[in-house]
C-alpha cells in the first residue's frame, strides 16, 4: 500500500508542477486537492509521507503560497 500512494503522489506532484508551469490555476488547483486527499489517507494508515526524498511539493509546503 506504501509503494502505491508513493506512486501515486509522485504522479500529482509531477502533474502539479507541469500544470504549474503550463500556466493552468485550475488544474493547479485540483491536483493540490488531490494531493491533499493523498495525503490524508496516508495520515489515516500512519504514512509519514514527510520522511520522502521530495517532500517541497507536498500540502504543507504548497499552503505558504
Amino acid at each position: 500500500m506504501t509503494e502505491k500512494l508513493r506512486a501515486q503522489i509522485k504522479t500529482v506532484q509531477r502533474n502539479l508542477v507541469l500544470a504549474g508551469e503550463a500556466g493552468l490555476p485550475y488544474e493547479v488547483y485540483l491536483h493540490r486537492a488531490r494531493l491533499e486527499d493523498l495525503m490524508d489517507m496516508a495520515a489515516r494508515r500512519g504514512i509519514d509521507v514527510a520522511t520522502w526524498e521530495d517532500g517541497s511539493q507536498l500540502p504543507f509546503a504548497l499552503a505558504e503560497e
